[in-house]
């Protein structure tokens, strides 16, 4: 062999260091090529091209023999038309191999077409369905604050976005709660003690109210004492004696002339102490309106605290609960557009949305004991709207605005009150009429007065007749969903363009979604 080049070095530089480098670089450009001139086929033998007398280059492997010249297998996009992946044959069996398919008869595999099924569903609920708790209540929220340096502009820096950090440093995740508080938070329509979950990390940030309407039409939101009521013989806020009815009015505290009138007294009977020093004509020092008007209410009727002013409680979701405490194994992404019920009542959470706040988590009747079909938000519903609006507390089909106006504010249309303050939607009304929405008032002599509810582009604080104020009009495929009601509760109505239509409605836990089917060319199947 001739003389490597490091020799020509000089001799102190001809370490076994330098001898290694020399061997791997510079005595390749030097070499004789390692060319061995072969005579040979490579390929498949075709039997009606073999000879016998042809020779073929020996493979290192029974794949390779038969297949050393196939092409490789190639994805195409079916919508682009472009390939998305290219592997060789042997590459892509040994994947198939992964996979458990058994590969020894390569022909039984390939023979007919086969086709893999994937269904828009979240993965790592129907996978990983354990780590899932069913909990209304959800984790605690974490309160998310911006500083004078880093101030917040939610619809700006958060919805949208793939990430976010908080000035604190805490970065948000799909699924867990939040809520917005501080001086440097705009808009402010996202704080006044809102909760909202967040989705779509990773991709396009979503702000999903957890305060909304959790109506059904069989299971609804499930108030606490002091909110709307029906108050029984058995309820403990009042006995009956032949003296009347008494009422312990506790939650009043800071209210003039506050009275707990009705003390418990052995026997588990509650009994009247002293004389109520309220009067039923007393009126709320802020709003003005009737303090105890619907605060002392008869056995049967129902008990609703006035909204707004020093001695109102709310009716809102956030003082209340949902009554469907059975996990539901068929439901839809939180945030779809649509807002419909599947995604809605969805109160699946993953463990860590509890450990990461410090909660215990739920009891373990609630975790998940079967994999969880949660479709992808934002399919298109059979029979639904496209676009999620708000709720209104009834519905008053069967009626038109005539038989409404003029009615006494205590009457009451499907079994919940005509109270001033209470929405409502004409559902049977001409287009005119029923492409509003309305709110209840009082005329001053305890008559019904409707009025439309506002758009929201209308400037804030304006009422209906007055300059400048715009009222929300239907566009074709809105939907709002009715909170209350012994025969409308939890319908979700739909806007067609002449008329509100029913929608596809989920009866019981564990419904089935009817979907719009499409074909490959993007042609609604009927």
């Amino acid at each position: 062999m001739a003389d490597k080049k490091y020799t020509k070095l000089p001799v102190i530089h001809q370490t076994p260091v330098i001898k290694n480098f020399f061997d791997t670089t510079v005595e390749q450009l030097f070499s004789k090529a390692n060319v061995e001139t072969m005579s040979a086929y490579v390929g498949r033998r075709e039997e009606d091209l073999l000879s016998a007398k042809d020779t073929y280059i020996l493979q290192p492997t029974a794949d390779r023999d038969k297949f050393s010249l196939e092409p490789a297998v190639s994805t195409i996009d079916q919508t682009t038309g472009k390939s998305t992946n290219i592997m060789f044959y042997e590459d892509y069996i040994n994947v198939l191999k992964s996979y458990g398919v058994n590969t020894l008869n390569q022909n039984s595999i390939f023979d007919s077409e086969a086709y893999t099924f994937l269904p828009p569903v979240n993965i790592d609920k129907f996978v990983n369905y354990q780590e899932y708790f069913w909990s209304p209540n959800g984790p605690t929220p974490v309160i998310v604050e911006g500083t004078s340096t880093s101030p917040i502009n939610i619809e700006k820096d958060i919805v949208g976005k793939k990430s976010f950090t908080t000035p604190a440093g805490t970065k948000l995740k799909s699924g867990m709660v939040i809520t917005f508080a501080g001086n440097y938070v705009i808009p402010n329509k996202f704080k006044d003690e809102n909760r909202y979950i967040v989705e779509g990390v990773g991709e396009s940030i979503i702000l999903h109210n957890k305060d909304q309407n959790f109506a059904t039409v069989f299971s609804t939101e499930d108030y606490i004492q002091f909110d709307q009521t029906i108050i029984g013989i058995d309820d403990n806020l009042i006995v009956t004696s032949p003296t009347g009815t008494y009422f312990n009015s506790g939650g009043l505290q800071g209210i003039t002339n506050y009275e707990s009138w009705g003390q418990l007294v052995a026997g588990g009977e509650y009994t009247q102490v002293g004389a109520p020093d309220y009067t039923f004509d007393q009126t709320d020092p802020q709003s003005g309106l009737p303090l105890w008007n619907g605060y002392v209410a008869p056995l049967g009727s129902q008990l609703v605290y006035t909204v707004g002013g020093a001695g109102a409680f709310d009716i809102e979701p956030y003082d209340s609960d949902n009554t469907q405490e059975n996990p539901d194994y068929i439901i839809m992404e939180r945030g779809s557009t649509d807002n419909n019920v599947w995604s809605r009542i969805n109160f699946w959470h993953h463990k860590n949305t509890f450990l990461d706040v410090g909660d215990q988590l739920p009891p373990k009747d609630k975790r998940a004991v079967r994999p969880i079909i949660e479709f992808d938000r934002n399919i298109e519903l059979q029979n639904f709207g496209l676009t999620g609006k708000f709720a209104v507390d009834m519905s008053a089909e069967g009626y038109v605005q005539s038989e409404i106006v003029g009615r006494p504010t205590g009457a009451s249309i499907d079994s919940v009150t005509l109270q001033p303050g209470n929405t409502i939607l004409l559902a049977s009304d001409d287009a005119s009429v029923s492409q509003h929405a309305y709110i209840i008032s009082d005329d001053g002599s305890e008559n019904v007065v409707l009025t439309r509810v506002a758009d929201a582009t209308s400037p804030a604080g304006l009422l209906d007749g007055q300059a400048g104020f715009v009222p929300y009009v239907a566009q074709v495929g809105d939907v709002i969903t009715v909170k209350f009601g012994s025969k409308y509760q939890g319908i979700e109505y739909y806007w067609s363009g002449t008329e509100w239509k029913a929608g596809q409605q989920k009866t019981k836990i564990n419904t089935p979604i009817e979907f719009v089917m499409y074909d490959s060319n993007k042609v609604r199947l009927e």
